[in-house]
């Protein structure tokens, strides 16, 4: 058995909220097996085991079809399970035998049900015994999926739902064309080595935590597979259980884990109440959440910075643009004017609904910006600060054609217009275009048959708050405190959507400097319904290859975004966002943005690089939490997300 060959899939660290609770059951059963969980647990109480309990969330015996009644998902003799309803509307299944276990804390004990519909979301998985009325919980986690038939992709996540602390190692995915049986669910078949591992979600989760990733590329008639090596961890540590691990295993099929639309929401909160499984808005924290900077389709960044021209133009006004006369036949000129047509008209269509800057060609000797033309200038496009005019140098040789210089020409209006690099923005970061993340554009990249990359939400937040004259619908403020504890800091943020607006606040983001990575943050609180991503802004300027300009680096960016409008801070709400860091405080701008591109900006405190020496005495003092804080943030050289092997 061999995972279907897939040509590309991207991960991303989010927080999933509602999914594994979210999707109503059927009210009867259907014939295909949707789903199936087969987990593995040694038995390490000198007592022997009468009993071992599964708990799900929400009445869901309708949905289990099978298992509990063979060898391979019941390790009693004479196997048999029972299906009930606790008295707060839970769904327990219990498996039995003839016989009792022993203990044994090497043999690894398999239990597994399957069914139809949706996966339900386990809560808590125990031993019973004859000599006592108590359950002896085991380390549990949550494999919950949601799956987004319009755009092909399956989010995964990781959830504790227990009321323990566990710790989750060896997390990881397969996708398969075809159903896999029950019995391929375990040590032999499926070995945790078998998977492709999601690293960063292997890390300790505390009561109500969770993290997720999402598949891309996953089409309906796929089957997916998740696996977690649990252990108890922290206080939990001191049960019954011990340092025991445990094996978790869950296979659904893509399409019956399918999102519901929209307008099926009220329905299902309606029933949740009912239920007595309200969803309420509450603060969780989340061990380590993150979501690369370029793998993010349905939810685009919207982290916007300010560049040299930021102050130099008025709200809705007009830019007159003079064109030097291009080198080359008339061919190659009319080609080069075309492409100044083009990435001024890209700019301008993008800023008119919100009554931004227009850009127009002129010839008056009296320009606001003139664009010139370089032979095998230092960079491939460059503008300079300054007014009267602002000069736009573009590279005109060098190896590239008239599409790489629309590229650029593109990227450096953008600038013109104001904005600076943002690591967030794939049009306006310092190594746009680029087949090597983190280094400069090559002529080959430039001039790539691939489509042109538009303005994108994070260019059109700042286009609006720099230039706009429509009418904002959002409008926040956000304050910051700083303790520290347990030789971390902790970066605590209030984020506020003022009243008297109609549009929700979505986003809210911190720059950060240079050299920020990734594992310098732990341990992130935000709201039900909103996750965090990372940028690095860390790019080299070595090797061959001509930057794209000297307009000043990005600094890396932490996002916090809503999944979607409706979780996001509607007017008149607050919430609270948070992380801890080795890193000492300074101050930064904050940065906020809605569904209409409104930014509202703040000054917060946040971490800062420290000197050399101010590192030496931080690792003499803090060494173990920072071993602690960095141990399960395993990352690429750029910062970004570790990427499971396809």
């Amino acid at each position: 058995m061999t995972a279907k060959a897939k040509p590309s899939h991207t991960f991303v660290a989010v927080a999933a909220g509602l999914a594994a609770l979210a999707l109503a059951a059927p009210s009867a059963r259907a014939a295909a097996v949707t789903w199936m969980i087969n987990e593995d647990y040694q038995q390490r109480d000198a007592r022997d085991a009468t009993d071992f309990h599964m708990f799900l969330a929400g009445d869901v015996g309708a949905r289990i079809t099978g298992g509990g009644t063979t060898g391979v998902t019941n390790p009693f003799a004479d196997p048999k399970v029972a299906i009930g309803k606790t008295m707060i509307g839970n769904t327990q299944v219990t498996f039995s035998g003839s016989n009792k276990i022993a203990m044994d804390p090497k043999a690894n004990r398999h239990f597994g049900v399957y069914g139809s519909g949706a996966k339900p979301a386990v809560r808590l998985k125990a031993w019973s015994y004859a000599t006592s009325p108590f359950l002896q919980p085991v380390p549990v986690a949550n494999l919950g999926f949601s799956y987004s038939p319009s755009t092909d992709t399956m989010t995964v996540s990781v959830q504790n739902l227990s009321d323990d602390q566990i710790a989750a190692s060896d997390v990881g995915f397969l996708v398969f064309s075809s159903e896999q049986p029950i019995e391929a669910l375990n040590r032999t078949s499926l070995p945790p080595s078998s998977f492709n591992p999601i690293s960063f979600l292997d890390h300790q989760y505390g009561v109500g935590d969770q993290a997720s990733f999402t598949l891309t590329g996953i089409l309906p008639t796929d089957f997916v597979v998740a696996y977690a090596t649990l252990q108890f961890a922290g206080l939990s540590l001191a049960n019954g259980y011990g340092d025991g691990t445990a094996g978790e295993w869950a296979q659904v099929s893509a399409a019956s884990q399918a999102v519901p639309e929209p307008g099926l929401w009220a329905q299902m909160v309606l029933g949740f109440l009912v239920l007595g499984l309200a969803v309420r808005r509450r603060r969780r924290l989340v061990g380590l959440a993150l979501l690369s900077g370029l793998a993010l389709a349905a939810q685009p960044a919207a982290a916007w910075e300010r560049g040299n021209h930021a102050g130099d133009w008025t709200k809705g006004g007009t830019i007159k643009v003079a064109v030097d006369t291009p080198p080359g036949d008339a061919a190659q000129q009319a080609a080069y004017l075309e492409a100044v047509a083009e990435a001024m008209a890209e700019w301008n269509d993008a800023q008119k609904p919100f009554g931004g800057l227009k850009l127009v060609l002129t010839t008056d000797p009296n320009p606001d910006v003139r664009v010139r033309w370089a032979n095998k200038a230092a960079e491939w496009g460059s503008v300079a600060p300054g007014k009267g005019p602002v000069v736009l140098t573009q590279e005109a040789d060098d190896g590239l054609n008239a599409r790489g210089v629309t590229r650029s020409l593109k990227h450096e209006f953008g600038h013109v217009e104001g904005l600076g690099h943002s690591a967030a923005s794939a049009l306006m970061k310092a190594d746009a275009y680029s087949s090597t993340p983190g280094q400069a554009p090559s002529a080959a990249d430039l001039n790539s048959a691939d489509p042109f990359i538009g303005p994108t939400a994070d260019d059109l937040a700042g286009k609006k708050a720099l230039w706009g004259t429509v009418e904002k619908l959002s409008k926040s403020t956000a304050s910051s405190t700083t303790s520290f504890g347990g030789g971390l800091w902790h970066y605590d943020y209030v984020l506020q959507a003022l009243a008297g607006y109609t549009d929700p606040v979505t986003r809210f983001t911190l720059d950060l400097p240079h050299g920020t990575q990734l594992g310098d943050l732990a341990n992130f609180l935000l709201p039900q319904g909103w996750a965090v991503q990372f940028f690095s802004g860390d790019v080299t300027r070595s090797g061959p290859e001509k930057f794209l300009d000297d307009e000043a680096s990005s600094p890396s960016l932490l996002s916090f975004y809503a999944l979607s409008s409706s979780f996001g801070l509607q007017p008149g709400q607050l919430d609270e966002f948070g992380f801890a860091s080795l890193l000492s405080p300074t101050m930064t701008r904050a940065f906020t943005n809605s569904p209409s591109y409104d930014s509202d900006e703040s000054q917060v405190s946040a971490p800062g690089i420290p000197e050399p020496a101010t590192w030496a005495l931080m690792v003499l003092g803090v060494g173990l939490a920072g071993a602690a804080l960095r141990r399960n943030s395993r990352r690429s050289p750029s910062g970004e997300a570790v990427r499971a092997a396809d």
